[in-house]
């Protein structure tokens, strides 16, 4: 028996998208006009966020040697602080690239995903303040 998407009631299509990971989130507009409207709606937004929540991440940034580049990287929070493990795997999301001459990059708390990053650069002998959003789990920026 070969089940089609359209056979599906919008409840269930709605509880099969709150699970997806953001990245492939972003890409389910275009599947369908119905895919799309539920993805829009307020409450589908706030279950999405109160899931990903439940599953914590903890976001890593490191420059490169070249000062040139940060890397973003996440990690599973540990729900059991107690356990002693010596090895966690990090999964990569994007690179961001900084122009100019990279001096120093502060962190911002993140709202929803979003990073702000800002950092110093030198452009012919001025120091300039670069802020910079960007998403690292769709690679944007």
């Amino acid at each position: 028996m070969k089940l089609r998407w359209r056979n599906l009631s919008e409840d269930l299509v709605f509880e099969i998208l709150t699970r997806l990971p953001a990245k492939s989130i972003a890409t389910c507009p275009c599947v369908s006009k119905l895919w799309a409207s539920i993805i829009r709606r307020p409450d589908f937004t706030e279950l999405f966020f109160t899931r990903s929540y439940a599953r914590p991440q903890l976001l890593f940034a490191c420059k490169n040697d070249s000062d040139s580049e940060l890397f973003f990287f996440t990690s599973p929070q540990l729900q059991n602080p107690d356990m002693n493990l010596s090895l966690i795997a990090a999964k990569y999301h994007m690179n961001l690239p900084l122009d100019g001459s990279f001096r120093t990059c502060f962190p911002v708390p993140h709202v929803h995903g979003l990073v702000c990053v800002t950092y110093k650069r030198i452009v012919k002998e001025r120091k300039e303040t670069v802020r910079v959003i960007c998403n690292p789990s769709t690679g944007e920026y």
